[in-house]
């Protein structure tokens, strides 16, 4: 509790001095616990599940469940999907997490074609992003979701046994109910499913390296060789903030992201070129952090006002720009919408050449330092200097568009 003097300007501007005592408020303790009937009937439908699967958004985060989310995973052997990763809601190198996957598209098909329980924390379940009429759920399906807005709960499909409750609250008590209630010899099989699962994700990581390997060289630079030399030089206090479309799916592969608020995306989506001013906003949050904002080209292009903005206030963030003169996302996202056609035709409006932007030049003319990479070999040096500049600063990085 404090008394202090505080100058205040009246609306006839004159300066006038009144004792202020402030008061803080107690702590809200808002953690909604789940009903325990929805607890013991989602025990009962894990209980005989042999191929469970869970997906995992933006909710795990919000309620700082990640520790329950993945002892949930382990204690029920399941496969883990994002169908949007915007946050470390799952650490990408864990075991059992097999990375990206919409259920609602035509491809997710293989991978489900054999669950018995699917079971949503803290997302939109089967929510379209483009609408696909052959996306149905299984009626053999038992379908478990978690989440605190009951808004979600049953919006988009069926849910058989709908949690509404603090995530992080509802995890902890699933987790102890099922290692109370769980005959041990379900526990066991849940234990070999994990052991599978991790062979799965074994042959996913051999044939990652492969690919890193072959295209190590290469010039110019591959989004895999981008996306190591990022992955090295991270340390236990960089964050990443992501607005880099096209590359973000390699980024998010080999980029070791395992701690809360070490990863930023825009959520459901967003909309390109947020990541330059909210690196900003991720820099500001946590001043003690080292952060590197990834960007395309087309994404920067929408906020270049940023740099200006980190120059005139000293805010030392890398910005690190992939160039490959194109609205590579867009082309993507046409060929889904439209069907599968070459990319390597000309997109009317898509094209960023003629003249290629010079993002290091654009940099220097709003007052940040500017640094071109066109060699892989060129890369660790300068994204370490960068990074240890404590200075706001760019890097504009040269790299592959292959169709």
């Amino acid at each position: 509790m404090t008394i202090s003097k505080l100058h205040l300007l009246s609306h006839h501007n004159i300066l006038q001095d009144i004792d202020f005592e402030y008061l803080p408020s107690g702590p809200v303790l808002n953690e909604l616990r789940p009903d325990l009937r929805t607890i013991n009937r989602a025990v009962e439908f894990l209980s005989n599940c042999s191929s469970p699967v869970i997906f995992v958004e933006s909710g795990v985060t919000r309620c700082h469940a990640l520790g329950e989310v993945v002892r949930f995973a382990e204690l029920i052997g399941a496969r883990v999907y994002q169908g949007w990763m915007s946050d470390v809601n799952f650490p990408v190198t864990h075991p059992q997490y097999l990375g990206d996957l919409n259920p609602t598209e035509p491809q997710a098909k293989a991978a489900l074609k054999d669950v018995d329980v699917v079971i949503g924390v803290g997302c939109p379940m089967f929510d379209q992003g483009f609408y696909n009429s052959e996306s149905k759920v299984p009626k053999d399906w038992k379908t478990i979701h978690i989440d605190e807005d009951p808004w979600e709960i049953g919006k988009n499909i069926p849910v058989d046994c709908g949690l509404q409750g603090d995530i992080k609250a509802t995890l902890s008590e699933l987790n102890e109910a099922m290692e109370k209630e769980m005959p041990s010899g379900l526990l066991d099989q849940a234990k070999v499913r994990v052991r599978e699962i991790s062979k799965e994700k074994s042959l996913r990581v051999e044939h990652l390296e492969k690919q890193k390997e072959e295209q190590r060289d290469d010039v110019p630079i591959s989004i895999t060789r981008l996306m190591t030399e990022i992955n090295e030089a991270m340390t236990s206090d960089t964050v990443i903030v992501d607005d880099c479309w096209s590359s973000s799916a390699m980024l998010r592969q080999i980029c070791e992201l395992s701690k809360p608020n070490s990863f930023y995306r825009a959520r459901r989506g967003g909309s390109i070129g947020w990541g330059l001013p909210g690196a900003l906003g991720v820099k500001l949050g946590s001043p003690g952090k080292q952060v590197l904002a990834v960007s395309g080209d087309g994404s920067a292009a929408w906020s270049m006002q940023s740099l200006w903005t980190a120059a005139r206030y000293d805010i030392p963030v890398t910005f690190l720009i992939t160039n490959n003169a194109t609205y590579r996302q867009v082309k993507v996202t046409r060929k889904i919408v439209l069907g599968d056609y070459p990319l390597n035709e000309k997109h009317e409006g898509m094209e960023l050449m003629d003249p290629v932007m010079d993002f290091c030049l654009l940099a220097r003319s709003m007052g940040v330092k500017g640094e071109a990479v066109r060699r892989p070999e060129d890369l660790a040096s300068t994204l370490k200097s960068a990074l240890d500049s404590n200075e706001p600063n760019l890097i504009e990085v040269f790299v592959e568009n292959k169709p």
